[in-house]
């Protein structure tokens, strides 16, 4: 089924790295040149960026794992300012939402990652640390990309050193820090549909021994979708965020980093397309070409098109408008505040480290489901959640022998609420409290001539606990309702790592991971009985993963050429996913909720390849290529009683990035960057039941930006686009009724300016 778009996907990616490589061969002879900079490094070289994803400093190309990393520079060249922005620059990375960017986003590596739709019970699959502290809610993750120093990407399982839930890889965020001297910066963006964006900057010492820094970032947009029933227009954005990081010297041998975050979100819904699902002419199931035109019919029982609806079928246009009244004015909300203390000390011949961790954040949708045309109320979904984390651990070096020991608590109190607007249809309300006890280590022993193992293990013990209330229509005989899960589990990992030359290094691994038992709190409708199959409150077993990767990382040509490669896969037992089910039970006519199964087994295989190229002084290319298959394995059946056997997941398939930066010199008058990129997606399925409904055409999107920089540094003028083709394309896709799909829209073109100003 795949083979034509593959191959066209071979021809594009395989062009750019022959043109890549084709320029960079000639350079083997040249000899190296200063930098401009002053630097060690020449400027036909390749950057190198150093990471702690293994919880120590270590090169990229010294990492035995798939590692993507992006220093401060690189961010400002490639214009990543929010989460989606940055698998833009991934092989084999998706961002996933159904509520908008700023609501539940999820990551997904190598097609693992959380699509639940009313997932606020539940913790991603691809975890997120801020500065090393654990940030657990989806919605907590959403404005973590400003006054960044680094960005790390690990891809594949990390259950030894990170814990709980990272089956599917994990971002690391590693903020600014405090400067020894006094430095500040201010930056303005100005761009389509009046997007304002500013950050502000300050950062210096307070006395000898104390240094502070504070962020603030606000960002507005109006919306960009008009509705046909009229009100204000859907998809702006307005966001507000503050940062504070205070560095103490506590002694010549400790120091303590203090670090305080909140932000905002106080903006309007997400606009929903809605589409018919069967050809005007023959009443047959359209084609995934068919749906994207618009042009099928059958909304809501109702014998017309998105086109004839709507006028047009586009990110522009939906049929929704708010329902009367302020009550009901469609809205996406969070309030959420982080705190986190680091503390370090210096031992004889080992480091101690103590990470504390705490949250407290609370979010509000009102969504229009249907666009007020099939069902006339708003969905009204909330989260309030505190978490704590606290981690101890001790790392040092014996006879070259690498060692690092842990202990690591987690306490996490969810309350959520899903109903219907008017409230008088019905809400549900639960508590979920989750308790987490860890022990891990991890050693590093070279045992031969540029040979390394890395043998790493974790035991995790947790408990949850879920209260449950239901009110109004839609309720079961057991109207409240509390269920428990706990259980532990070991994690382990085995690394074998052969570097034969100083530029070449190879390594295979074996790792385990698991996500705990769970159950779904958060749901639309539902049957809430024990002795119910369909219980939507039903735990989930935990979720056992068995990973294997093989990979090997090269700098070539004088370090012109990087080349690093990896292959893998992944072997579940019991994946955890949602269901769409029909429940004749609830109700006079039935209805459906979205519950969480275990799946069974699962393969998932694949592999990608990162090539960058040095072409000539200031040149740099970059290529990077993902493909990844899987596999449902066992006899499931989704809501629809459909065999998912031989199915795949969500967001499977190759995927193309493509990046040209020049960064050229223009003597006394500064230099300018210049930058371009380009990805493709293959088309793929949002839901595991491959449904055409719920599938998205391959696309692919063209950005770029450019930058000049005064000679001092201290302005920088950027122009920059993103869509520049104005592709319409699909983040979210399903059937939503009978011979109806709904459907999420990507950004359309936006094109801006960004001035920044720098002192230091």
């Amino acid at each position: 089924m795949r083979r034509p778009a593959f191959n066209r996907f071979m021809r594009l990616g395989c062009l750019p790295a022959y043109f890549a490589l084709t320029l960079v061969q000639p350079a083997h002879a040249e000899q190296a040149t200063p930098n401009p900079a002053g630097g060690g490094v020449s400027a036909t070289m390749l950057d190198t960026v150093t990471v702690t994803v293994q919880k120590h400093a270590q090169t990229v190309q010294d990492t035995p794992a798939a590692v993507s990393a992006f220093s401060a520079e690189q961010i400002k060249q490639l214009g990543v300012t929010r989460a989606s922005d940055l698998v833009s620059h991934v092989a084999n990375a998706d961002f996933f939402s159904f509520f908008g960017e700023s609501q539940n986003p999820s990551f997904c590596f190598r097609t693992i990652c959380l699509t639940t739709q009313f997932g606020d019970g539940f913790e991603p699959p691809v975890a997120m640390y801020a500065d090393e502290v654990y940030v657990s809610s989806a919605f907590a993750q959403s404005l973590q990309m400003f006054d960044v120093q680094r960005l790390e990407v690990l891809k594949g399982p990390q259950g030894t050193l990170y814990g709980r839930n990272t089956t599917g890889g994990l971002v690391n965020v590693i903020t600014n820090k405090p400067t020894e001297s006094l430095e500040a910066s201010l930056s303005q963006e100005l761009g389509s549909y009046d997007n304002r964006l500013t950050e502000g900057v300050v950062s210096g010492p307070l006395n000898e021994r104390v240094r502070g820094r504070l962020a603030t970032q606000v960002h507005q947009r109006d919306g960009y979708v008009s509705g046909v029933l009229g009100g204000p227009k859907a998809n702006d954005i307005d966001t507000q965020a503050i940062r504070g990081i205070l560095d103490i010297d506590v002694s010549d041998t400790s120091t303590l980093e203090l670090r305080a975050d909140y932000f905002r979100v106080n903006q309007g819904g997400q606009a929903y397309g809605i589409n018919g699902t069967r050809d005007p002419n023959t009443g047959a199931a359209c084609t995934l070409g068919q749906l994207s035109g618009g042009n099928c019919v059958s909304l809501y029982d109702r014998d017309i098109s998105a086109r004839q609806l709507y006028g047009n079928f586009s990110p522009k246009h939906w049929y929704g408008g708010d329902i009367p009244g302020d009550a009901y004015a469609l809205r996406n909300a969070i309030n959420n505040r982080d705190f986190a203390a680091t503390f370090n000390s210096q031992m004889d011949g080992w480091e101690f480290t103590s990470i504390t961790g705490y949250n407290s954040g609370r979010k509000e949708i009102v969504e229009d489901l249907d666009g007020d045309f099939g069902y006339g109320y708003e969905d009204r979904l909330t989260a309030a959640s505190k978490t704590f984390s606290q981690e101890f651990r001790a790392a040092g070096n014996w006879n070259d022998v690498g060692w690092l020991f842990g202990l690591f608590y987690y306490n996490d109190d969810r309350d959520l609420t899903t109903g219907l607007i008017p409230a008088s249809d019905y809400l549900d309300s639960s508590n979920k409290k989750t308790t987490s006890y860890a022990a891990f280590a991890n050693v590093e022993i070279p045992f031969a001539e540029r040979w390394k193992a890395i043998l790493g293990a974790r035991y995790s013990w947790e408990e949850r606990e879920a209260r449950f209330s239901r009110s109004g229509d839609y309720t079961s005989t057991a109207i409240d309702q509390r269920r428990r899960v706990s259980g532990g589990h070991v994690d382990s990992k085995a690394v074998l790592q052969w570097e034969p030359t100083d530029h070449l290094m190879g390594y295979a691994s074996m790792t385990t991971a698991y996500r705990s038992a769970n159950m779904n709190t958060q749901f639309i409708y539902g049957s809430v009985n024990p002795d119910s199959s369909l219980d939507a409150l039903k735990p989930v077993e935990p979720e056992r993963l068995t990973s294997y990767e093989l990979g090997f990382k090269s700098d070539l040509l004088d370090r012109r050429l990087r080349v690093n490669a990896s292959v893998f896969y992944y072997d579940f037992k019991d994946m955890q996913t949602s269901l769409y089910v029909f429940d004749p039970a609830i109700g006079a006519n039935g209805s459906g909720s979205t519950v969480m199964r275990n799946l069974g087994k699962v393969g998932v295989w694949g592999g990608e390849i990162d090539l960058q190229a040095r072409l000539f002084a200031g040149m740099t290319a970059s290529l990077g290529i993902g493909v990844t298959h899987s596999k449902i394995k066992s006899h499931a059946e989704d809501g629809d009683g459909n065999q998912l056997y031989g199915n795949e997941l969500p967001m499977s398939g190759p995927n193309v990035d493509f990046g040209l930066t020049y960064n050229q010199q223009l003597a006394r008058h500064g230099s300018i960057d210049w930058h371009a990129d380009y990805r493709w997606k293959d088309r793929h399925y949002f839901g595991i039941s491959n449904n055409v409904n719920g599938q998205s055409p391959a696309y692919a999107l063209v950005g770029f930006n450019v930058a000049w920089n005064s000679p001092s540094g201290r302005y920088r003028v950027e122009a920059f686009g993103k869509n520049v083709t104005n592709k319409q394309y699909w983040l979210y896709a399903s059937e939503v009724y009978t011979d109806t799909q709904q459907v999420v829209w990507g950004e359309p073109r936006t094109y801006g300016v960004r001035l920044s100003w720098n002192y230091f």
